[in-house]
This record gives structure tokens, C-alpha cells and sequence, in this order.
């Protein structure tokens, strides 16, 4: 049950330490529905991944997103727009793309202005993501 998504793309982050900012949005995700709970244990972006429909690699300041491996279920929830969203105070820029199991897509552009969506999310809930 629920809405397939693989994503991919890749941003740039601001100089930031990567376990500061995977408490910050494992904090930020947790305020909303989905598949992550309190308790478990994220010390990285890569942690995060398969709550928010990625395999998240990071390298310095870039961080590229990929399809999850098929032994993870890549499904969307209000987490993971909460994750992409919250992301955009950290990254100078860069687009990450998502496609549902419809074949809807849509793209977070991130830049210096925030975070806009572009396209329509087909989970449904969450596709009139503002500017951020």
C-alpha cells in the first residue's frame, strides 16, 4: 500500500556538519506523517533515505540522490515532501526529481530563493509546495 517514488538528482549544500543537519531533519520529519518513528537511529543523510524514497550518498558539499534498491519500498508521505522542502535552507542549489509508479513527475529546484516545486507531486497531498 501506499504511492512509489523514486527520486534523483543532486544539490550543494551550504558549509554544514552532515550529523547537525540529519538531527535537524529527522526533527522537521517526525512533525508529520509517514513511515519514520521516533527512536530510530539517524546520524546521516544516508539514514534518511529510505524514509524520504532515496539511496543519499554525500561527498563534501554535494549530496546526490538515487532510486532505493529494490529491497526497500520507496513509498511517499508527508515526511518526505517535509524533508525535500526543509532540505532547501541548507543547499546553495540543485534539482532533485521525483516519478511516482504512475509516471507523474515533479522536481524540487532549489536555489537562492528556496526551494520551488516544480510540477505536480501524484501522491496527491502535497502538490501546491510553495516557494521556500
Amino acid at each position: 500500500m501506499g504511492y512509489h517514488v523514486d527520486m534523483l538528482g543532486q544539490v550543494r549544500l551550504r558549509a554544514v556538519d552532515e550529523r547537525d543537519l540529519a538531527e535537524a531533519l529527522r526533527l522537521t520529519v517526525l512533525r508529520h506523517d509517514g513511515w519514520l518513528q521516533e527512536g530510530i537511529d539517524i546520524a546521516s543523510l544516508a539514514d534518511l533515505g529510505r524514509y524520504v524514497c532515496a539511496h543519499i550518498t554525500s561527498s563534501r558539499d554535494r549530496v546526490t540522490f538515487e532510486p532505493l534498491d529494490a529491497e526497500f519500498d520507496a513509498k511517499w508521505s508527508s515526511q518526505a515532501t517535509a524533508f525535500y522542502v526543509s532540505l532547501a535552507q541548507w543547499v546553495v542549489d540543485g534539482e532533485v526529481e521525483a516519478e511516482g509508479e504512475d509516471g507523474c513527475r515533479w522536481t524540487y529546484r532549489y536555489g537562492p530563493d528556496g526551494v520551488t516545486q516544480i510540477g505536480r507531486n501524484g501522491w496527491g497531498p502535497d502538490d501546491a509546495i510553495a516557494t521556500r
